[in-house]
């Protein structure tokens, strides 16, 4: 599909199967004017400006042939015709009078700026399709700019830049982000790996805390059961036991919340969900948990930050409307609501 901006005429040929079903708008990125690229019958918007008539070619102007007098003799061969001056011929070309440079301190015609930031633009655009070999959809065609995952380009971070970009930037502009993850839709292998990570080092983090808060605490607990719980709990949170078993549990955890958050997302709107969008979407909230390095409020703080970006995430990755983006996570935000506030109750009543 060829979108074209009407305000500055900027266009783009962007891949029709890329562009969501319900996406009719578009922003055009060099002059930012909003503009309608589809109708709501998911026909092409036919736009109505009428292209510029090509200006009509005037034959250079010659000067008139002198009429052909009767009675004049033929010249014979070889005669040599002396030029009049004044004349001349009108087939040779005309020196050009050289082109009016702009006087020093007047700003350049508009037109003249439009067509450099034009010419900016297309090559920005033509490397940046080359890096991605052609792949992109809308989103990475009108917002190009800081909208890539870091953690699916090894060639471009290495390791810890990445991990620690996309960070970065799930916490602190989860919008942005999660608004290009259809464009650039790769493999789940990375995003799993992520959430491993984030996963392993929540685990090792809060079963440190949890080990120290129990030797802190241990000679003033009185109560044999107690104790006996806790003893039993630490001899079970044996490191190289955590080390094996967590990979395999976080894995089966992240393919049921994608499984769940995706049955309750096509419930909604069954035409834009994909299962490898909501995988990427909640393997990528995860980065949020790495706040559990604080203790006490660093879990709980990381868990509701991870719910709130995999809300943010669904809805604009699919590009939902708030309304039906809760209406499709709000039962599964309850139930696990209510699941913690019955953890919670069970703590303090052991601890009591």
């Amino acid at each position: 599909m060829l979108i074209r901006c009407p305000e500055c005429r900027f266009e783009r040929q962007i891949d029709e199967n890329a562009i969501p079903a319900n996406a009719a708008m578009a922003t055009c990125p060099h002059c930012q004017y909003r503009f309608r690229f589809r109708n709501p019958d998911g026909t092409p918007v036919v736009d109505e400006t009428p292209a510029a008539a090509p200006a009509p070619q005037t034959a250079p102007a010659g000067r008139p042939l002198p009429p052909d007098l009767d009675g004049d003799d033929p010249l014979p061969p070889g005669a040599m015709v002396p030029r009049i001056p004044g004349d001349h011929d009108a087939s040779a070309p005309t020196p050009e009078a050289p082109e009016a440079e702009p006087q020093k301190g007047q700003p350049e015609p508009p037109q003249n700026v439009a067509e450099k930031r034009s010419d900016f633009w297309n090559n920005f655009q033509k490397k940046r399709d080359g890096e991605s070999k052609g792949k992109g959809g809308i989103a990475a065609a009108m917002h190009v700019d800081g909208t890539d995952v870091p953690w699916e380009e090894p060639k471009r971070y290495n390791l810890f830049m990445a991990l620690y970009q996309t960070i970065l930037r799930v916490m602190f502009n989860a919008p942005r982000f999660f608004a290009a993850l259809p464009a650039t839709n790769g493999k789940l292998t990375r995003p799993l790996v992520f959430y491993l990570i984030l996963g392993m080092f929540q685990t090792l983090v809060e079963r440190m805390w949890y080990l120290m808060s129990i030797q802190a605490s241990g000679p003033s607990i009185t109560d044999p059961k107690l104790q006996e719980v806790l003893g039993d709990v630490a001899q079970s949170m044996s490191l190289p036991l955590t080390i094996l078993l967590t990979p395999g549990i976080l894995a089966i955890q992240l393919c049921f919340f994608a499984s769940v958050f995706y049955l309750m997302l096509r419930l909604v709107q069954p035409e834009n969900v994909q299962f490898r969008t909501v995988f990427r979407v909640i393997a990528y909230s995860a980065a949020p948990t790495v706040v559990c390095v604080v203790p006490l409020v660093g879990p709980l703080v990381g868990s509701i930050w991870f719910g709130v970006c995999c809300f943010i995430g669904c809805k604009y990755s699919m590009r939902l409307p708030w309304s039906r983006t809760g209406l499709a996570l709000g039962p599964l935000y309850l139930i696990a609501f209510a699941i913690g506030m019955q953890l919670i109750r069970q703590f303090l009543s052991m601890s009591a």
